[in-house]
């Protein structure tokens, strides 16, 4: 194999994680962090906080005020979101990865007032904040 070649897969991999790295940082999700949705909810915000987990993780504890919806059923189900399409929608999930996929889902059919509840429930039993059953 001749250096050229090398230096030709060298270039393309450096091109390759260039573009993934672009992508990365042009994330469309907006955060909503724990301290802002507390404020929110203290104010009675005309809003809705969607959990995507599991239905057992959800009976385990949740956000206060918060609706159950898996994110495996979101594309399919979407016309039960449409009372909250003119609402701020703020999406969690335990770790990020399905509450990703769900906002994915709800900004391609539409839904414009989406937002990632910063660090997920991860970050918010981390802080010590209250959850319901």
């Amino acid at each position: 194999m001749s250096y050229g070649w090398i230096a030709l897969g060298v270039v393309a991999l450096g091109i390759v994680l260039w573009i993934v790295a672009k992508m990365a940082s042009q994330d469309s999700r907006l955060e909503v962090s724990q301290d802002t949705l507390l404020k929110y909810l203290e104010e009675d915000r005309d809003m809705c906080i969607l959990d995507v987990r599991s239905r057992r993780e959800y009976e385990e504890g949740h956000v206060a005020k918060a609706i159950h919806m898996d994110y495996q059923k979101i594309s399919t189900h979407t016309e039960y979101l449409d009372p909250y399409r003119r609402k701020d929608l703020i999406v969690y999930c335990e770790h990020g990865m399905r509450s990703r996929m769900a906002i994915t889902v709800l900004q391609r059919v539409g839904f414009s007032r989406v937002y990632h509840l910063e660090g997920d429930l991860v970050a918010w039993k981390r802080a010590g904040l209250s959850l319901e059953a």
